[in-house]
């Protein structure tokens, strides 16, 4: 194989982790300073809200660069923990640092940080159910994070079944592990309806299920560049990476096997969620961003030929233009 120099010293470098965290700080710093941050204008009632309650102040960006912090931290845990990418490495977590500091339109008071955040949660759970003895107390914890997302984006209501797939390729689904993940699933729901009844609203109650049961037409939306951008880079991630395991899936151990198996497949689910429905693409996007990162991680760190180092160029350069555009664009129009 070929020595692929560039690709090489980024990946096995150091300060490549703290490199691309800073540079998302401060981009994420620039943008709260000179943008102002709007209103919720979204329809659905519990991001409407959670947008509202963030705005207006020079930290109501805080949430979305907290989330980051913790599903760049938690990245690092899961590979330590459970060896998706092969080897102890923490540039799956450079990976999804390198896509926010392309995705300025992130750098805001969005619902979708919390979802992307419960949903790697949610796999550090469901991944210590593989062959567990005490697979009901995971799958409580699995569903309960996936639960509470659901509250802000219903359409996560559609990866249960795939979650119960999970379960079954990790051996660890039976009659306990079903009925505790399900009761996990509805403690979010069980404090909302105690709420609404309480104080006779509720319609915040039944808000999730009409959410979930509106589709808009497809392609009803149109979708900025830089979303685009992000949303091809981070498929590109996901389909490269996901070709590189199936050509090398015997170098794999059979337990790490069943693990990127699941992220391949969560992650079509993802990409076909936000194609089908576009008016949650950018939803969809933040939680694609961390699977495909541990998919491009695998492929980046454990293949250096020609082919990847051109790749992985072209993707570092994107990434850079298009956080240039975006400052560009920043500073024009303050």
């Amino acid at each position: 194989m070929a020595r692929a120099g560039f690709q090489h010293t980024i990946v096995a470098g150091r300060l490549t982790l703290p490199a691309t965290v800073a540079v998302s700080f401060l981009l994420w710093l620039l943008f709260a300073v000179w943008r102002p941050v709007a209103g919720g204008t979204d329809a659905y009632v519990f991001r409407r809200l959670f947008a509202e309650f963030f705005s207006g102040t020079l930290l109501g960006s805080l949430p979305s660069l907290v989330a980051a912090a913790a599903v760049v931290y938690l990245l690092i845990e899961l590979n330590n923990a459970y060896a998706v990418v092969r080897i102890r490495t923490s540039f799956q977590s450079s990976l999804y640092a390198w896509l926010l500091v392309a995705s300025s339109f992130l750098f805001k008071p969005d619902a979708g940080c919390v979802v992307s955040l419960c949903l790697v949660l949610a796999l550090c759970f469901l991944f210590r159910c593989y062959q567990s003895s005490h697979a009901a107390e995971w799958a409580f914890g699995c569903m309960f994070f996936l639960g509470a997302s659901s509250l802000l984006f219903p359409a996560v209501f559609f990866l249960y079944p795939l979650f119960l797939l999970g379960m079954f390729l990790f051996r660890a689904l039976h009659a306990r592990s079903f009925w505790a993940g399900l009761l996990g699933w509805a403690v979010p729901y069980w404090f909302l309806w105690g709420h609404a009844f309480f104080h006779g609203q509720m319609e915040l109650f039944y808000a999730p299920f009409r959410e979930l049961a509106s589709f808009a037409p497809l392609f009803s939306v149109r979708l900025p560049l830089p979303v685009l951008a992000v949303a091809l880079w981070t498929v590109l991630l996901l389909v490269c990476g996901s070709i590189h395991y199936w050509f090398a899936t015997y170098e794999d151990k059979i337990r790490s096997r069943a693990y990127l198996n699941f992220l391949i497949v969560l992650g079509f689910a993802l990409a076909l969620l936000g194609i089908l429905q576009v008016q949650h693409a950018t939803m969809a996007l933040q939680m694609l961003m961390p699977v495909a990162a541990l998919l491009g991680a695998h492929l980046f760190s454990l293949l250096r030929t020609r082919f990847s180092n051109w790749l992985f160029i072209f993707f570092f350069v994107s990434v850079c233009f298009v956080a240039l555009n975006n400052l560009w664009m920043l500073w024009f129009n303050s």
